[in-house]
């Protein structure tokens, strides 16, 4: 095998990365699959702050991180290059030299080493880079439409993750399988820092399996039964919000679903967008099709349409956060803003004023209300400014949806105190002091002989039915090939995997680097 066939190829690349954190030689592979991400940024502002990360990672004066690469090449890309949308192939000189020393130096060890042996004697059955076997499944956290979410511990790693299981034969009887390949492509395409990250998607003979980043603070939703939040953190919210649904949509996603249960909330005082449950893609058939971050199973994002009955799209989302225009099935990215004004309006006051008790009565309110007058006092000027402008029932005149799309939410007085590119780099000081706690769970007690999974798919009455249909319908070659391209695994997980092992490796470094980001956010205070 060469090089690339390493490279391309998750399993292949899976026992490479081992051999070199075995070896202690991680930073050239590390810069490979960081700038190979880079260039399938397909959304400009996420491109423009993952070409900022890797020139101050790699090649900005000083750098303590070194690669393979000539100092002539590496002053090429210079901070000017960074300064408008940034080149896909800005990198590409450096990875060309980064990959012609891996192939002289530690490829050549990697092919005299027993894991390249084992590796080329992988029958193909073998060829997974995970399997439910490899996880120690430890508590329910909920059920969901399909399936159910599982806190999962990867037993190698340490590591937690919420595994979403689904059930093949309710997918397939229920027809919902493009709704399944939907969630795991947009998952799959979308790499942001307030979006909850896709990590590895595998299967079963009966389940389809997605596991995510755990987030330890849980919802919004619960949070906020505490009470509402301060002026301060409802923007904060607000803003890494308005992030993740402009990268969304600069990749032609609609998300759908924007409500306070879909929002999770990390201990350091972040929020992440999750549930991609309802997203679909902006053309006529929801197609996601993801540009250089395409997956296989993309062609099966697609849902059969009549296009001779004109655009009718699917009343989706929760009824009292869907936006007017939702109702006429005929709508786009404008709805998503909608529901942006409507969770300010309840992050500040804790109740949502467009919920009725049924559809019908939300569907009113929506397309009626006085919402000028349903705005408490208690808000400020600024917030109800935002607020109503993104509620407004002209989509056309909606802010965020004119000439100058999501830089019209950015630039209005309620986000004054945001500096977006730090938000976007993480690196901007939490304007409030995080409240949140987290106990760590206890795997729950599986009777011996019992499979993990089945123990918990009998907490899920629909999921013990299909269970109990396993032998009156085996799934068969057929039924097993609509799920066929569904394993995915995200460069994210090796790249984490050797960044520990070179902190651990230069352990002074890393005190560095956490003694420069204090020095940032003492600069911003």
């Amino acid at each position: 095998m060469s090089l690339e066939q390493i490279l391309y190829d998750p399993v292949n690349l899976k026992v490479f990365k081992s051999f070199c954190v075995q070896e202690r030689s991680v930073e050239n592979l590390l810069f490979w699959l960081e700038t190979a991400d880079y260039r399938t940024a397909e959304a400009p502002e996420y491109r423009r702050h993952v070409a900022k990360k890797i020139f101050r990672k790699y090649c900005a004066e000083g750098t303590k991180m070194e690669i393979a690469v000539k100092a002539a090449t590496r002053k090429k890309v210079s901070p000017a290059l960074l300064t408008d949308l940034p080149s896909l192939t800005l990198f590409d000189e450096l990875r060309s030299e980064v990959m012609l020393s891996m192939k002289m130096d530690i490829f050549p060890r990697f092919v005299e080493s027993d894991g390249y042996d084992a590796l080329v004697e992988l029958k193909f059955e073998q060829r997974k880079v995970v399997d439910m076997d490899e996880f120690d499944l430890y508590h329910f956290l909920g059920a969901g439409g399909f399936g159910m979410v599982l806190l999962a511990q990867k037993k190698d790693t340490g590591r937690f993750y919420a595994m979403k299981v689904m059930d093949k034969r309710i997918l397939l009887s229920q027809n919902q399988t493009h709704s399944i390949f939907r969630e795991k492509e947009v998952l799959a395409c979308v790499e942001h820092p307030f979006v909850v990250a896709l990590r590895y998607g595998f299967q079963t003979e009966d389940h389809l399996c997605l596991v995510l980043d755990f987030i330890e603070g849980g919802n919004m939703y619960t949070d906020l039964m505490r009470g509402p939040y301060t002026h301060e953190r409802a923007m904060f919210y607000a803003a890494e919000i308005v992030l993740a649904m402009q990268h969304l949509h600069e990749l032609d996603i609609l998300y759908r679903d924007l409500k306070p249960d879909n929002v999770l909330l990390t201990l350091n005082g972040n929020c992440r967008l999750a549930d991609m449950g309802a997203a679909r893609g902006v053309s006529d058939d929801g197609t996601i099709r993801g540009g250089e971050q395409a997956t296989a199973s993309a062609p099966c994002t697609a849902k059969p349409v009549d296009l001779s009955k004109g655009r009718r799209m699917s009343i989706t989302g929760t009824h009292g956060y869907r936006a007017p225009e939702v109702y006429e099935r005929n709508y786009g990215k404008p709805a998503d803003w909608w529901t942006v004004g409507i969770l300010i309006i309840e992050m500040l006051t804790g109740d949502n004023p467009l919920r009725g008790s049924n559809r019908k009565e939300s569907e009113h309110l929506a397309k009626h209300m006085d919402l000028t007058n349903a705005l408490p006092s208690s808000m400020q000027a600024s917030s109800r400014s935002c607020s109503l402008a993104l509620l407004n029932r002209d989509a056309t005149q909606r802010l965020g949806c004119g000439a100058n799309g999501p830089a019209e939410i950015k630039e209005h007085p309620f986000f004054k105190p945001i500096d977006w590119e730090q938000l976007m780099a993480q690196e901007m000081a939490v304007p409030f002091e995080p409240d949140l706690d987290y106990e760590p769970t206890k795997r729950e007690n599986i009777p011996t002989g019992t499979s993990q999974i089945d123990y918990f798919c009998t907490k899920v009455d629909y999921m013990q039915t299909s269970m109990s249909m396993r032998s009156t319908w085996p799934l068969n070659a057929s039924d097993q090939a609509v799920f066929r391209s569904f394993d995915f695994v995200s460069n994210k997980v090796f790249e984490e995997e050797l960044t520990e092992a070179y902190r651990r490796e230069h352990p002074a470094e890393s005190k560095d680097t956490k003694a420069d980001e204090m020095c940032r956010l003492l600069q911003i205070l």
